[in-house]
């Protein structure tokens, strides 16, 4: 078993531990390799083994450099896009999606940390809404995974771009659907878009920090089939919603 380290003041103590996984099935990807580099110059790699976990004993970066943000990593394997981002790194858990997407539709990857629990990510728009209740609702996108017990992933694939329509790709916290806290904004949650034939990645979004709410509204696609970036956490009445 992986006894996964964690980040103290200066150093990280013990081994680090990832795993890196199919952001449709949930399987583990094998061979997979992923590579850190820092500002400080410091670079080191490892490979995923067949349950998908990567150990790197002596990981060169300090609590700071990820909380800042300093650490970015690929991960790249055979039939998969190129995952490309920074720290936070503690998820302990990366997403990667095939390439076999048709060339106009996108593939949307949520994930997050080990808190809250439940995250749901909710695709509005025209002619549809497509979540964890109504994972079809449409036959033009559908919930690939839905995930409840931490870390995701989230997965939403649009097939089709409908002629004119407007999408709002939104993520809820289920957890805390009734409360007004930061739990969201401390969830570490981030967003992956990719587009085409080759999946390739073509937005990042991170969750912005320290604000109250249960909501956040990640990015918007208009008629024009360009992505908005919206990023921004609120509040709604569940209730209501």
């Amino acid at each position: 078993s992986f006894n996964v380290g964690k980040l103290n003041a200066g150093t990280y103590e013990g081994p680090f531990v990832v795993r890196i996984m199919d952001a449709q099935n949930k399987k583990p990807v094998s061979g997979a390799i992923i590579s850190f580099s820092g500002d400080n110059g410091e670079k080191i790699s490892g490979v995923s083994n067949e349950m998908g976990w990567v150990q790197i004993s002596d990981f060169p970066f300090t609590e700071e450099d990820d909380k800042e943000g300093k650490i970015y990593f690929t991960v790249s394997a055979d039939g998969y896009s190129q995952l490309k981002d920074r720290s936070p790194v503690y998820q302990k858990r990366l997403m990667m999606s095939k390439k076999n997407l048709a060339p106009e539709s996108f593939r949307i990857v949520l994930s997050w940390g080990k808190y809250p629990k439940d995250l749901d990510g909710h695709l509005f728009f025209d002619q549809g809404h497509v979540y964890w209740n109504a994972p079809k609702d449409h036959w033009s996108a559908s919930l690939d995974v839905d995930h409840r017990e931490s870390f995701g992933p989230e997965t939403i694939t649009i097939s089709e771009i409908i002629e004119g329509a407007h999408y709002t790709y939104v993520v809820h916290d289920y957890t805390n659907r009734y409360e007004q806290g930061k739990a969201l904004s401390g969830s570490d949650a981030r967003v992956h878009v990719y587009q085409g034939e080759e999946s390739e990645l073509i937005e990042t979004f991170h969750i912005t920090t320290n604000q109250p709410g249960n909501i956040w509204y990640v990015f918007e696609i208009g008629p024009e089939r360009k992505i908005k970036a919206v990023n921004k956490v609120d509040y709604v009445d569940y209730k209501s919603w």
